[in-house]
Order: structure tokens, then C-alpha cells, then sequence
């Protein structure tokens, strides 16, 4: 299986820069693609977006765990103070009566 750059006429020459030259026409050898070489730059591919991915996963595990146990410890810490003070007004009650 050979791949090929597909050549758009049309376009050719829109792109230069006055003063600068460039050929468009490969070699045959920078050219042809075999399925092997195509394939492991597929596998390349895959490869570097695991390893952004992971990189990603880890830069959110270590901004966000430690504030998602702040906040954690903020609404038990809440909780808690809430049946103290439920506790205590139902102290003030029964010494009233």
C-alpha cells in the first residue's frame, strides 16, 4: 500500500513568499508511505496522547484532590458544628421549662 500526498493545482503557488523559491515536488523516496511506516506513526500518534493524557490526569489529581478534601473537611467541620449548636439550643430549651 503506497500513500500519497494529494496535489491541489489550483493552490500551488498561493503560498510563496515574494522572493522565495520552493520546489513542491518530492522524490519518490520522501514520497511513499509502506503500511509499516504508516502504522508506526499511528502507534507514535497513540503513544504521545497517553502520555498527555496521563500527564493531564495527574496535573488535575494534584490541584484537585487537595482542595476537594478542603472542602470535605469544611462541610464536616460544618456538619458537626450544626448538631453542636441543634445540641445546645435543645439544652437552653429543656432549662427553660
Amino acid at each position: 500500500m503506497v500513500m500519497r500526498q494529494e496535489r491541489r493545482p489550483q493552490y500551488e503557488g498561493c503560498f510563496h513568499m515574494p522572493g522565495v523559491h520552493h520546489t513542491l515536488t518530492p522524490s519518490p523516496e520522501e514520497d511513499i508511505y509502506t503500511k509499516d511506516d504508516v502504522m508506526g506513526i499511528i502507534k507514535k500518534g497513540k503513544t504521545d496522547q497517553d502520555k498527555m493524557y496521563d500527564k493531564m490526569h495527574q496535573t488535575m489529581d494534584i490541584l484537585f484532590y487537595p482542595l476537594h478534601n478542603s472542602i470535605a473537611w469544611i462541610s464536616k467541620t460544618m456538619e458537626e458544628l450544626q448538631q453542636k449548636l441543634e445540641y445546645t439550643e435543645w439544652i437552653i430549651q429543656r432549662k427553660q421549662y
